[in-house]
């Protein structure tokens, strides 16, 4: 049967003797197995061709090209032939008709690389290039780490490979690797180039010597150091260090390495996620039509409402933060104040324009004309729906109207207000200027096109949106908020705070739950706690006893640990009230080992997990991997608790959570029935999400 599919790569011949190559796959012009096969074709065409003197080689929609198809990884694709790293990069180097590409947009990843292997490259300004693979837990595969240090010299080369950052083509040249830079037709300016230079010496960025001075070695041993414990960028110096005196030899090692490390559990799991927060974007509804917000609100100047007026300024919005009173406003001030000083992410050029955008008030109604308000009170059910009537009175009827609440009940907020459509929960996280992450929750009233307005302008803001419906916690807290709950328990049954962090860290958390707590304040928790009804649970004696005794944690220099210099310390005392608050409960003392303890922990977060799909309060397993590990530590290595569970196989995940059923009589431990579900069916949450889109 013959293949009647649209050829990705199409000729047009110019005059000259110059031949117009344009990849189109798509919107990014990805190098999935189709195009890399319709390329290697119109290449060797061309090259047979003996009218063609020079080949101009573009991406069609604006981009040159993001590089592979991640998806071909899993399926067995990413690597079959025709492949990048070999026969289209031999292809190229063995060309007796010079190849100009033209970058444009993205140029990317394996996109990059293949600009690399080209014999000449002309560059808009904005041309984005980089090699992002590190951030996806491997490295570059296609020559990368061969080619970017000849082209554009170690010093160079080193940061973009082991930061995954793209640069502006304008930043880059002066280098040998862009023979021309500027604006206007970038397409016509590399017909002419390619006209000018088809009877030259074709040159070859392989060819250039690297050099292996003592300058290199310096450069090599100081990168070697910086970056211990990451596999991905240890191999990046490898396969630079391999290829030295050898461009062949480098490239079998580079080639070596990239198989070894994509086809990782950390490479899947990073994969995992990045589709995961592909798909988190998409709206089940319409898009926002609206302009973007340039001015908005905030009531409540503390440090959640701080981080959220510096997210607006950085990002172009004037923002006006309303204060009790004109002590509280000028306090709040200062602290905006000192947050940008501080914040990396503010460059020190620019602090004054992110400050002078920020207004410090204590009237509400210098809101009258916001398009977004955000109320970033306490959270006490009855403050905020004070706060959001008020707003509602003063702020334009079109305005989206919005709670900064972490677990409290929207729709009691929104029913409070003229305008429940108008009114959802957006939930940053703490520092909310650094953070990616904000919940957008969905009330029953709230309209599709608030939803829709939210997202687009979280996307604005350069954060990532996970749309959750409302219930106790939304996804963040309520699943978290399982695995806190077994972490008191095991403090009333032995575990001490250190162990019970170090456990967990060992398992791959950032930060351990208990150091978490004294930094945010063991308050905060309880007053959600307080507002669901659940503060006298058993699992909270301990908390409710330290909350009690004024340790909030860092702030007061006592929680579950006490604090010297800033550092925690493992506190006799705490310990104490512990125990005094497990007799009280009549829970007996015992040894609990690590791996339980790491067990425990991460595994509530699973069956919590699969009760919100459940409920609907999550859409898909995928979002809830990327709100934790996005908002609370999980690894990214791990791709998330739900995938953590794939990967661990959903039947072991059950067989383990019916041991601890019948260990501890809990029935909390029972497996949920979609687990039980997918376990039988040997399927996963991955499959889950794919049938239920």
């Amino acid at each position: 049967m013959t293949d009647a599919r649209t050829p990705l790569v199409t000729q047009e011949r110019i005059a000259d003797g110059v031949a117009v190559l344009e990849m189109a796959n798509g919107r990014l012009n990805t190098l999935s197995r189709p195009l890399r096969e319709d390329l290697i074709t119109a290449l060797d065409t061309a090259e047979a061709d003996e009218r063609i003197r020079a080949i101009v080689l573009r991406g069609a929609s604006g981009n040159f090209s993001a590089g592979a198809d991640l998806a071909e990884f899993d399926n067995g694709e990413g690597l079959a032939e025709p492949s990048l790293h070999r026969t289209i990069a031999d292809f190229l180097d063995a060309m007796t008709t010079p190849v100009v590409a033209v970058l444009e947009g993205a140029v990317l990843g394996g996109g990059f690389e293949l600009a690399l292997s080209c014999h000449y490259r002309i560059a808009a300004p904005d041309a984005r290039l980089g090699l992002p693979e590190v951030t996806f837990g491997f490295l570059p595969g296609a020559g990368g780490t061969q080619r970017l240090p000849r082209a554009v010299g170690l010093d160079r080369a080193l940061p973009m490979m082991l930061t995954g950052t793209h640069v502006p083509a304008s930043a880059l040249a002066d280098t040998p690797l862009l023979a021309w830079v500027g604006d206007g037709d970038v397409r016509e300016a590399a017909v002419r180039f390619a006209a000018e230079i088809a009877d030259k010496p074709i040159p070859r960025v392989r060819d250039v010597a690297l050099g292996a001075d003592s300058r290199t070695e310096q450069v090599l041993a100081l990168a070697e150091r910086q970056v211990v414990g990451s596999p991905n960028r240890e191999a990046v110096v490898t396969a630079i260090r391999a290829g030295l005196h050898d461009f062949e030899h480098g490239l079998l090692e580079e080639q070596r390495l990239f198989r070894e490390l994509a086809t990782s559990e950390d490479a899947a799991a990073r994969r995992h996620l990045f589709f995961a927060e592909r798909a988190a974007r998409r709206l089940p509804g319409p898009r926002s039509s609206r302009p973007p917000v340039r001015r908005m609100g905030i009531v409540g100047g503390g440090t959640m409402g701080q981080g959220i007026a510096l997210a607006h300024a950085v990002a172009g919005c004037e923002v006006t933060v309303v204060e009790v009173d004109v002590e509280r406003a000028a306090a709040t001030a200062q602290a905006i104040e000192a947050a940008a000083k501080s914040a990396r992410e503010i460059p020190a050029d620019a602090r004054a324009d992110v400050l002078a955008r920020i207004t410090c008030t204590t009237d509400i109604r210098e809101l009258s004309d916001v398009a977004l308000a955000i109320e970033a009170v306490p959270e006490v059910l009855a403050l905020k729906i004070d706060v959001l009537r008020r707003l509602d009175e003063v702020i334009p009827d079109d305005a989206v109207l919005a709670t900064n609440t972490s677990s409290l009940d929207v729709d009691a907020m929104a029913a409070a207000t003229q305008r429940p459509a108008r009114v959802l929960g957006m939930h940053f996280f703490a520092p909310a200027h650094v953070m990616k992450l904000i919940e957008v929750v969905r009330g029953a009233a709230t309209s599709p096109e608030a939803i829709a307005d939210a997202v687009a302008h979280a996307d604005r803001l350069g954060k990532i949106a996970v749309i959750a419906g409302n219930g106790p916690g939304f996804i963040g807290n309520r699943v978290f908020g399982a695995s806190e709950r077994e972490v008191g328990l095991m403090l009333l049954q032995g575990a001490t705070p250190a162990q019970i962090d170090a456990s967990i860290e060992r398992w791959g958390m950032r930060m351990g739950p208990l150091r978490v707590l004294d930094l945010v304040g063991n308050e905060v928790p309880m007053l959600a706690r307080e507002a669901l009804g659940r503060a006298d649970d058993l699992e909270w004696r301990a908390a409710a006893r330290l909350v009690r005794e004024g340790r909030l944690g860092v702030k007061t220099g006592r929680g579950w640990y006490r604090y010297e210099n800033g550092r925690p310390v493992e506190d006799a005392d705490t310990i104490r009230l512990i125990r005094e608050e497990a007799t009280r409960a009549d829970v007996p003392e015992r040894h609990v080992p690590d791996a339980e303890i790491s067990e425990r922990a991460i595994l509530a977060l699973v069956n919590e997990g699969a009760a919100i799909l459940a409920e609907g309060i999550a859409a898909r397993a995928g979002d809830i991997d990327v709100v934790l590990t996005r908002g609370y530590g999980f690894p990214i290595d791990r791709g998330g608790p739900m995938h953590y569970a794939d990967a661990l196989g959903l039947t072991n995940v059950r067989r383990i959570m019916e041991r601890y059923e019948r260990k501890t009589g809990d029935a909390r431990w029972a497996p949920h029935p979609i687990i039980g579900e997918l376990a039988a069916a040997r399927s996963t949450f991955a499959e889950y999400d794919r049938t239920h889109e």
